[in-house]
């Protein structure tokens, strides 16, 4: 348990376990620890029930639940795509979303498009973060990156865009 501590006091950079899965789980004032930890959980998709099996659903886990915590701490687990919002822009408009915002795991993670495309004017850098200015009038659409982790880990999610006509 404690290399687990361990790698959690890495991941989230904080001195004391407690302060690092309240900072990650984003826990209010009016939660506890584990209330944060459980609602993180399905708000991540997993199906409600006890908060080890929610993990083992989670990190898709065939091992000893301590194994695939720690691998998931490390970094070495295959990263996980938290819901990313729909980008409605202005043309002439820069995209200031990060995808490295809804991607949980290693870093650096290197993020690629898999299919779909961008509108024209917006490139994704492999860093999650995207360049240039709408050009298109009008148009919309959906794009899947990849997102690959330090170990070579990789997942896909989608984010649907469109242009919005002023």
């Amino acid at each position: 348990m404690s290399q687990i501590n361990d790698a959690i006091l890495a991941a989230t950079g904080a001195n004391q376990i407690n302060d690092g899965l309240a900072l990650f789980y984003g826990q209010t004032e009016d939660e506890s620890l584990n209330d944060a930890e459980y609602r993180w959980l399905t708000e991540q998709g997993a199906t409600p029930a006890n908060v080890n099996d929610m993990w083992y659903e989670l990190l898709s886990c065939t091992q000893h639940i301590n194994d695939c915590l720690l691998a998931y701490w490390l970094g070495e687990s295959t990263p996980l795509w938290l819901p990313i919002p729909d980008v409605d822009e202005l043309t002439g408009s820069a995209w200031t979303i990060d995808l490295d915002d809804y991607t949980l795991g290693a870093d650096p993670q290197v993020f690629t498009l898999n299919s779909g495309a961008l509108p024209n004017g917006i490139t994704l850098n492999a860093n999650g973060t995207f360049s240039g200015t709408i050009l298109d009038a009008s148009g919309s659409g959906t794009a899947t990156f990849v997102s690959t982790n330090a170990s070579g880990s990789a997942i896909s999610g989608a984010l649907n865009w469109s242009i919005i006509v002023p």
